[in-house]
């Protein structure tokens, strides 16, 4: 016998955990990914695609420019806002590194669209403290991609 259940935050919570890490892990555990359905035992299963994307971080209250050389074109694929890393940005306290809220959505709409170059600032202002009391950064994961033809998309 099959019981549907499904976890509506399992996406959000794996892509913020390992978008842009070449590994990673998520405990299947309810205090990582809620309970969908107490009493039954539980599984994930993830599929994933690996992209060449670059990387740019902005440590707390500071900017950082993503540019993509003429012709490409400038695409976001994920952002987070927090802190996952104890090595980055190590003024302040570091201590943490499961703190983090995805912020690609509002990085998107912040950087213009299919434009070459896109300033980022990393500031609670901007987005919502994922961590009092914790030093931050903005982590940005990008594509400088080629127009092809009216609608398509090549890599760079």
């Amino acid at each position: 016998m099959f019981t549907k259940c499904t976890s509506d935050s399992a996406y959000s919570i794996v892509s913020d955990r390992c978008n842009g890490l070449s590994e990673c892990s998520v405990p299947v555990t309810a205090g990582v990914l809620s309970e969908p359905c107490p009493g039954t035992r539980k599984y994930l299963t993830v599929s994933f695609m690996c992209l060449k994307a670059r990387r740019i971080v902005a440590c707390q209250n500071y900017y950082n420019i993503i540019r993509c050389e003429w012709p490409t074109k400038l695409m976001i694929v994920h952002a987070n806002y927090g802190r996952r890393d104890e090595e980055l940005c190590p003024k302040g306290n570091t201590t943490t590194t499961a703190c983090i809220n995805g912020v690609t959505q509002q990085v998107r709409d912040w950087c213009k669209p299919w434009g070459d170059r896109c300033y980022v600032m990393a500031t609670d202002f901007l987005y919502s403290d994922p961590c009092h009391d914790y030093s931050k950064y903005l982590e940005v994961m990008y594509m400088c991609l080629h127009l092809n033809g009216e609608h398509g998309l090549m890599d760079s």
